[in-house]
């Protein structure tokens, strides 16, 4: 009886919690929570020593890129200047049943050993570009005026005109931008 009771008791507790699944267009990514480091009283001046090993391959460094404007479609990637549609997966080998859309450019580099199969996904929403890291091994980091910073996978992002994107640290995806859009 008890058994029984404690079943009933799991089965309830389960239904309270069951909530409608989200339909993702990325792959599933681990969930990994950041460090946070403990509150420290700030130096006067900056400590003369050695990076710990292990310290992550991105160092903070003045960044030069184009100010910021609208992004009109237009990006470049391995040199080539392409004009976005709907959407435009990249990588070594990207794969259309990664999204739906119904005009996907795929976009493959050879050559690259740090760049995943399907690592990229860049889509418009009206005037708007989204870069999406699909889970990629080696990351993507967003290079903007304002300073970089690590895309988490699955993470949708909006790119401006003048950003660039390192993908696994090799492949370059820059964001041209064009002139306002008339009003």
């Amino acid at each position: 009886a008890r058994a029984a009771e404690e079943h009933r008791a799991a089965r309830a507790a389960a239904a309270e919690t069951r909530t409608k699944p989200l339909r993702s267009l990325a792959p599933p990514v681990p969930l990994v929570a950041p460090r946070s480091p403990a509150p420290a009283a700030i130096p006067s001046a900056p400590p003369s020593v050695e990076p710990e090993p292990g310290a992550g391959p991105f160092v903070e460094a003045p960044v030069q890129v184009p100010a910021s404007g609208f992004a009109d479609g237009r990006y470049r990637v391995a040199g080539v200047e392409r004009r976005l549609g709907e959407a435009a997966l990249i990588g070594r080998s990207p794969q259309h049943r990664r999204i739906e859309a119904s005009e996907v450019d795929l976009v493959a580099i050879a050559g690259s050993e740090v760049l995943s199969g399907t690592h990229l996904e860049l889509r418009r929403e009206g005037e708007r570009i989204i870069a999406v890291d699909l889970g990629s091994r080696n990351g993507t980091v967003l290079v903007t005026a304002r300073g970089r910073r690590r895309l988490r996978g699955g993470v949708a992002v909006v790119v401006e005109g003048g950003a660039r994107l390192e993908l696994g640290g090799d492949t370059i995806v820059e964001i041209l931008s064009g002139k306002e859009p008339d009003t």
